[in-house]
């Protein structure tokens, strides 16, 4: 079964994508692809992959199938976990474009639609705190500025919102006076909420991914030493302006 991802501006079968699925993943997507399979024989759920429905027969017939099959098991698996859906399984899962420490899906109800944010494995390494964005999440959510939070599945931190549609404006549709203006009164609205108790640098993120890179061996410009010490100068001077209650 070949799946026209038009949508995603290609085309594929969801079988080369499989490989990806687990590797994103890991252990949690193979382990619910094994419960899945164990009900073989029984019609497969409906599963979307950039916007197209895939209507499943039974189970374990084809590769582009298990990959399928796989993300609504997870999806169910996790949905199971959330105080308030327990016992009510998924009907419909679709994989959501974008993201780059997270895999996120639609996930489809009888009591309501909800995004489950998957954490990508060791995004811990690149100083991504669950709780912080739980934290910072719910109090946007509170003030009106995003989805609702239904739960945070622990330990993983995998975060389950509420789904909202709509669709994503083009860039150049971004541009526009009006959308300018929108997105500066969501920011003030989003500056003028408490803070969550935890501390952000830009700075710091930027001295810890090149301490990551370094260990891996990666290659930096040779100018990129002096470019880290401009970057102390511009911290201790952001710091005196801190002391002295000036803006920043």
């Amino acid at each position: 079964m070949q799946l026209s991802a038009a949508g995603c501006g290609r085309q594929g079968n969801v079988e080369r994508e499989s490989g990806a699925i687990a590797g994103a993943l890991g252990q949690r997507t193979k382990i619910a692809w094994l419960a899945h399979a164990q009900q073989a024989g029984r019609p497969g759920p409906v599963v979307q992959r950039c916007g197209r429905s895939l209507a499943m027969g039974p189970v374990g017939r084809q590769p582009d199938e298990e990959a399928a099959a796989a993300q609504f098991a997870l999806a169910t698996a996790l949905l199971a976990r959330v105080p308030q859906l327990a016992g009510v399984p998924a009907q419909r899962v679709t994989a959501l474009r974008g993201g780059i420490t997270n895999t996120n899906y639609h996930a489809s109800t009888a009591t309501g639609d909800f995004v489950l944010r998957i954490a990508g494995e060791r995004t811990h390494m690149l100083g991504i705190d669950r709780q912080v964005e739980h934290a910072a999440s719910s109090s946007a959510a509170a003030a009106g500025i995003s989805p609702a939070v239904v739960h945070l599945i622990e330990p993983e931190g995998y975060l389950v919102t509420n789904f909202i549609a709509g669709r994503m404006p083009p860039p150049e549709e971004l541009r526009s006076a009006r959308w300018l203006d929108e997105i500066g009164a969501v920011l003030r609205r989003v500056h003028a909420l408490p803070a969550v108790g935890a501390h952000f640098s830009g700075i710091a993120v930027v001295r810890r991914y090149a301490q990551l890179a370094r260990g891996a061996g990666a290659e930096f410009p040779a100018n990129f030493d002096t470019l880290l010490t401009a970057l102390g100068t511009l911290e201790r001077a952001l710091a005196r302006r801190r002391r002295c209650g000036a803006p920043i």
